[in-house]
């Protein structure tokens, strides 16, 4: 415990900025429980841009690819009570992104990702360890530990608070 009485989190998810504690661990475990390929994510908070935390992945067919995404809109409201900004992709799955404001995750079909190559955009910045992070996601999970479910009007303005002082 903490000097206030709150439970002290795991140093993986201590590390991660505030907002993002719960979001990025849940969104990398459900994209690993669905077999996600060449799993990244990328901490990119310091360039000031549209997101916190980039995820990219792949999965082999386009049915694939709409299971990652769906999967991982559907655990993060059911656990989190978390709905994303906006999506895109959802006609072809061939290249879903799921914006939940802090977080961006990309989820490619094979060929396409490394026609876009995200990863050349974001090579230097830090990469952040997956594994600590489920790791401690699921030890907080299991012990009860996990945030109160977020309503539609708390996600919302969370979400439009985000957006605040971004240049579009």
């Amino acid at each position: 415990m903490t000097e206030n009485g709150s439970k002290q989190l795991p140093d993986a998810l201590a590390a991660l900025l505030p907002e993002e504690r719960f979001l990025l661990p849940l969104a990398l475990r459900c994209l690993d429980e669905k077999k996600a390929e060449r799993l990244l994510v990328y901490d990119i908070h310091e360039e000031g841009s549209y997101s916190d935390y980039v995820i990219i992945c792949h999965g082999t067919s386009d049915r694939q690819v709409q299971a990652l995404a769906d999967h991982v809109q559907e655990t993060l409201n059911q656990v989190l009570g978390e709905l994303p900004l906006g999506t895109e992709g959802e006609q072809l799955n061939h290249w879903r992104l799921l914006d939940y404001g802090g977080t961006v995750i990309n989820v490619f079909y094979e060929p396409l990702r490394d026609y876009y190559n995200l990863e050349g955009i974001w090579a230097k910045k830090p990469g952040v360890e997956i594994e600590p992070l489920i790791e401690a996601f699921n030890e907080v999970e299991q012990a009860g530990d996990l945030p109160e479910r977020k309503s539609r009007k708390q996600t919302h303005a969370r979400r439009v608070d985000g957006m605040r002082g971004h240049k579009f």
